[in-house]
Formats: C-alpha cells, sequence, structure tokens
C-alpha cells in the first residue's frame, strides 16, 4: 500500500526538493523510478504465486525485445522497457491485496488528491512557491524555459478564459500532487471507475462525497478528455460487464481508425489546442513515422508527448505494441461482471488516452489503473459474480452460471 502511495505522488516531494534544496536532474528522478519498480518486484517474489507466470513471462519477453531493439539502434533505452516493466509490476502487486483493502486504499488516495487539489486552487501563489512545478520539469524531464513561455509556475496551469469549464469560479487548472493538469485528468477516468465497481460497498454519505468528490476533481483538473472519458465509462458499464473480455484488444486499433477518419473528415487541425486539435496531433504524429520508426530503430522524444500511441511505436515498435495488447487483454478467463468491467474501463481509457498524450504511461497514472486491474484478476473465479451498482443506483446482473 505503501509504495503504490509513493508511486502516485513521488513527484510532489521531489518537486519541493527541487525548489529549496538542490535541483532535481533527469538521472535522480530515474533513480526513484528505478527503485519503485525494484522494490516491487522485490515485494511481488517475496510473495510468488502460481498465477503471476503470465506477467514474468511478460517481463521476460519485452526484457528480450529490447535486448533486440538496442541492437537495432545500438544504444539501450531503459525508459522503454520500464514503459511496459510497470504495467506487470502494478498488477501483480494488486494480485496480493485483498479486494477491500484495495477500496480502502484507493478512498484514501482519493481524498488526499481532492484535498492538495483545493490547497492548490484557493493557495495558487503560495502553492507555485512551495513547489515551483515549472522549474522541477525544467530539470527533470528536459524542457526549455523557451518552450514553457506564457505559463505559470503551475504547470500547465494557464489556459485561454473560453477554455475553463467553469471560467467564474477563477481556479488555474489543478495538477494536485501529480503536478500536471493531464495525470489530474486521468485520476478523474478512473475515479469513475471506483464509482461504478465500489457503488454498492459504500454508505449513502461515502457515495455522496466521492461523486461530488470525483466532479470536483473533473472541475479542477479542466480535462475535456478526462471527463470524456469518465462520461464513456458511465454510459457503457451495463455493456462493459457482459462483454468478453477478447473484445478488450480491440479498443486501441478502432480508436486509431476513428480519430484518422474524423481528422480528415471533419478537417481538424493540429495546431488547435482543442478536442479536434489533440486528436489531429495526435494522428499526424502516429501517420509521420517512417519504416525504420515502426520497426523500432528510433528513440521516443518528448516532442511526441501529444501523440502518445507514436511515442509508443517507436519505443515498443509496432510488435512490441501487438505483444503488449495482448498480455494484457487477452484474458478468456475473466469471466465476473466486475473483473469485465474493470479490464475493459482500463483499456477503454488507455486507448483514449494514449491517442493524445503519453501521460499513461508515467508510473504516477499507471500505477492506479493496472494496481486494481491486478487486484479484479486476482479474485476468485468459483465465487458468485459480484455485481457493481453504479452512481445510477440500477443494478446490472449477468444471468449466466460461474465456472467451477
Amino acid at each position: 500500500m505503501l509504495l503504490i502511495c509513493v508511486a502516485v505522488s513521488y513527484n510532489f516531494p521531489l518537486s519541493i526538493i527541487n525548489a529549496h534544496l538542490f535541483g532535481v536532474s533527469r538521472g535522480a528522478l530515474i533513480g526513484v523510478e528505478a527503485l519503485l519498480m525494484g522494490s516491487g518486484l522485490l515485494i511481488v517474489l517475496s510473495n510468488w504465486r502460481a498465477d503471476m507466470t503470465r506477467w514474468l513471462l511478460m517481463i521476460g519477453c519485452f526484457f528480450g525485445l529490447s535486448l533486440v531493439l538496442s541492437l537495432l539502434r545500438q544504444t539501450f533505452d531503459p525508459k522503454s522497457f520500464r514503459d511496459t516493466l510497470q504495467f506487470a509490476v502494478f498488477i501483480m502487486l494488486g494480485m496480493l491485496m485483498p479486494y477491500a483493502q484495495t477500496r480502502r486504499l484507493f478512498v484514501g488516495i482519493h481524498i488526499a488528491i481532492l484535498a492538495v487539489m483545493l490547497v492548490e486552487v484557493t493557495f495558487p501563489d503560495q502553492y507555485g512557491a512551495l513547489l515551483d512545478p515549472r522549474s522541477y520539469f525544467i530539470n527533470s524531464r528536459g524542457f526549455t524555459a523557451e518552450q514553457l513561455i506564457g505559463d505559470s509556475d503551475l504547470f500547465g496551469a494557464v489556459h485561454g478564459e473560453d477554455r475553463y469549464i467553469f471560467p467564474f469560479l477563477g481556479w488555474n487548472r489543478a495538477s494536485s500532487f501529480f503536478l500536471e493538469p493531464l495525470s489530474l485528468g486521468n485520476y478523474a477516468s478512473f475515479s469513475m471507475i471506483m464509482m461504478v465497481l465500489f457503488w454498492r460497498d459504500w454508505s449513502w454519505s461515502m457515495r455522496l462525497f466521492m461523486a461530488v468528490g470525483s466532479f470536483v476533481i473533473f472541475v479542477g483538473s479542466d480535462g475535456r478528455f478526462g471527463g470524456t472519458s469518465a462520461a464513456i465509462l458511465l454510459l457503457l458499464a451495463p455493456l462493459l460487464m457482459r462483454l468478453p473480455a477478447v473484445f478488450a484488444v480491440a479498443y486501441l486499433p478502432v480508436g486509431i481508425v476513428v480519430a484518422r477518419v474524423a481528422s480528415l473528415a471533419f478537417g481538424w487541425l493540429p495546431v488547435n489546442d482543442n478536442f479536434g486539435g489533440r486528436m489531429a496531433r495526435g494522428m499526424k504524429g502516429l501517420f509521420r513515422l517512417t519504416w525504420e520508426d515502426v520497426a523500432g530503430f528510433g528513440i521516443p522524444n518528448p516532442s511526441l508527448a501529444d501523440s502518445g500511441i507514436a511515442y509508443l511505436v517507436i519505443g515498443q515498435s509496432v510488435i512490441g505494441v501487438v505483444m503488449l495488447q495482448l498480455f494484457l487483454y487477452l484474458q478468456p478467463r475473466l469471466l465476473r461482471s466486475d473483473q469485465l468491467f474493470v479490464l475493459h474501463a482500463t483499456a477503454l481509457t488507455f486507448a483514449l488516452s494514449i491517442l493524445v498524450s503519453i501521460s499513461m504511461l508515467s508510473i504516477k497514472t499507471a500505477a492506479f489503473y493496472w494496481f486494481l486491474l491486478g487486484t479484479m484478476i486476482a479474485l476468485p473465479q468459483q465465487q458468485n459474480a459480484r455485481q457493481p451498482l453504479g452512481p445510477t443506483g440500477v443494478v446490472r446482473r449477468l444471468n449466466r452460471p460461474q465456472p467451477i
């Protein structure tokens, strides 16, 4: 539980150190992430179970792929391997956590995210002085001051007046302890998964608190994609509880086709900072790749931050992207409605987000998505399926026998 809390929030204390003690370099950040992954693997190996074999095999396959790509590139790219390693590590850690403890863990994280965000939007100047996220991202991520001209000390916090959801509030774009609003928007999507999954386990007072808190987080992040993803998850929840697990493999390729066709049909311009522009920018990055990029000869760079799918393809090659989809989503043994919902919801959110950003590849976002999936994968199949009770108050039922 402590490891997950650190994985979600480690940028927060590092930013304070960077602002008041010494600069946190990219090397130091890589060291912290390596420590997190190493600690996770140590916990997993100390509590090994036979049903984790799939994920150890996944780590081995991607390590082998990284060695092959290193020969093609004539250099080793540790971040590309870390991007896939984190999926397996957090899934296995989630498999060690009982369902009830996972629920309490994420409620606690939700409360902490909301509290920090409210402090941020209420006292933005003091918050910026304490953390100086702009300086932190320049030192640790390789941004230049010229790339961030016009921004405030709160990284990514300023938009045009017409961009804010409720401009009359006077809030900046909040980021809580993620330090950048896009990750907070991704968390807004995740909070909808929690709402549907845990709804029946909460009292009415807790349901009200979580619902209002999730809406406040969505408004604070000013995240159109986060809000869109959350709305899609809520509307499709009854269907996602019934679809076979194998359909989760289709979300990413279908999303690419739909985004490409829509960008061309509606004439979306990649220079526009709106829904259509972000989608067009993501597709532009993907369809400008050369065959060398697709084959894995290149190394992804931060300039592809707005085209997460292009970044993923360059980092893993097209073979690696296909392999990742199959390892994560080709799980025909998942038959319970709650397992199916979390699998499909995670796959759908990942597909929507990766089209426009690399935020789903960051540890602070990957930790809670894949940890929850791991918890659900480990649930016993022979028990009667837990039926998530969604925010509409309607119990969805599956009238089919569960395997013994």
